[in-house]
Parts: structure tokens; C-alpha cells; sequence
């Protein structure tokens, strides 16, 4: 009984990882809201669970524009979201329908293309997430 236990044990320490489990739990993203007083577009991205937080920074882009101002709540229970603060100048020259990605850590610039985000996001990797397309 005890070596079970310890086989249990051992394998969900292996296999639940935050960051891990953020890959594989749905990420969900909508404009929350304009704030014309500060010039900006509040744009909401919510997990089912915790998102990483550690040496590098949450991305979202939109089509290849990238925007980095964002604020996350560590306290509980808003771990699980992230609140990017993208220009309104910037928001009004995106055109409706474009996809939208978040990343953890900035791209290069070969690879800030659409088709090249989308394709590692394909790739399951724990650090690119396809959010759909930006609904104006």
C-alpha cells in the first residue's frame, strides 16, 4: 500500500505543474471595457486556472501588433486572469476579425507573423495560445 502512495504521489508531482496546467485548461479573452479617460481598451484574458507567474511577461498580440502593459492580480482568486491595456489609437487602427494570441515572453521578429504564431500554437507548447479572433 505504501509503495502505491508513493507511486501516486510521485506521479502528480510530475505532472501538475503550473505552467503545464495553464496550457491545457481553456483560455478565454474579451474586450472588457473602453476607458476614455486614460485612452484605453481593456482587454480581459481569463484561464480556468492559475497563470504562471515568474521571470517573464505575459504577451498578447493581435495580428502582428504586440501589446505588453498589462496587470495581474496574484492575490487570490483573480490569479486567473490578466488585464492588457492596449491604446485606443492602437485598438481603432486593428481591423475586426484579426486573430489574437498570448504568449509568455516576447517574440522575435521573424516569428511575430500570424501564420507563424499560429503555428506554435499548434504545437501544444505551454507558452503560445491562440485566443480567437478580436471581435470590434
Amino acid at each position: 500500500m505504501k509503495n502505491y502512495l508513493l507511486l501516486l504521489l510521485t506521479a502528480v508531482a510530475l505532472f501538475a505543474r503550473p505552467t503545464e496546467s495553464v496550457a491545457k485548461n481553456r483560455i478565454k479573452m474579451k474586450v472588457h471595457n473602453v476607458d476614455k479617460k486614460e485612452k484605453n481598451v481593456v482587454v480581459t484574458v481569463n484561464c480556468s486556472t492559475d497563470f504562471y507567474v515568474g521571470s517573464d511577461v505575459y504577451v498578447l498580440y493581435i495580428g502582428s501588433r504586440f501589446f505588453d502593459l498589462s496587470e495581474q492580480d496574484i492575490s487570490n482568486p483573480y490569479k486567473h486572469r490578466i488585464k492588457f491595456f492596449v491604446p485606443l489609437a492602437d485598438y481603432n487602427k486593428l481591423k475586426d476579425r484579426t486573430p489574437m494570441f498570448l504568449t509568455y515572453g516576447y517574440l522575435d521578429d521573424e516569428n511575430r507573423k500570424e501564420e507563424k504564431i499560429a503555428a506554435l500554437c499548434k504545437q501544444n507548447n505551454r507558452k503560445y495560445w491562440s485566443l480567437g479572433r478580436l471581435n470590434k
